[in-house]
């Protein structure tokens, strides 16, 4: 998607719900919380598989009495699960919560941003239409004004402030056009969809 230019209309082309989709896929700063939750957990698990003993099972030989006698054995060890692997366990299984419940926080937060950009810009896109239906509407005053001085039926006084109405105007709505463009353009960044981010 590439921004447009002021002569092009201003439109949100999304709805909210897939701008909020867009803006969260897009987020750098989930990706790495969902990274470090991922890791959280493998770590858990792995405490998780520790807690349970691993049995093992040696098979051995030896010589003694100066090599003239050969010994052949096996050897079975099951260690005995400690408080230390259960807490080992707990610990990380609460570091997985920590990190999952800060990934929620902060997926809301940015939810949040988002649906106040959306508003934003559809707020200065209404401002937008109202200033430029106001602008058309001066503008046609001043041809009707000039028209009517023409004919010899205004002043030069009337004129002029019809004019200076019309620039006005024009000036409103190239302003709310200027800001309804960077709303959209700050959602465009925000999902990704501008300067090359999508590559990235």
């Amino acid at each position: 998607m590439e921004p447009q230019s002021l002569s092009e209309p201003v439109e949100l082309d999304l709805d909210e719900a897939q701008w909020r989709e867009r803006v969260l896929a897009g987020s750098d700063t989930l990706r790495t919380m969902q990274e470090s939750l991922k890791r959280a957990e493998l770590t858990a698990d792995r405490a998780r598989a520790d807690r349970i003993p691993d049995p093992t099972v040696g098979l051995f030989t030896a010589s003694e009495a100066r090599r003239s006698e050969r010994i052949v054995g096996i050897s079975v060890s099951i260690p005995l699960g400690g408080t230390y692997r259960k807490e080992t366990m707990l610990e990380a299984l609460k570091q997985a919560d920590v990190a999952r419940a800060e990934l929620e926080r902060q997926r809301k937060e940015i939810d949040l941003a988002t649906a106040e950009t959306i508003n934003d810009a559809r707020t200065a896109l209404r401002r937008w239409r109202l200033a430029e239906q106001s602008a058309q509407m001066a503008r046609e005053n001043a041809r009707l004004g000039q028209r009517g001085y023409s004919l010899g039926e205004g002043d030069l006084q009337s004129l002029l402030l019809l004019r200076r109405q019309s620039v006005d105007a024009a000036g409103a709505s190239l302003s709310s056009r200027v800001e309804a463009l960077k709303a959209r353009n700050r959602l465009l960044i925000d999902a990704h969809l501008i300067l090359g981010l999508a590559d990235e």
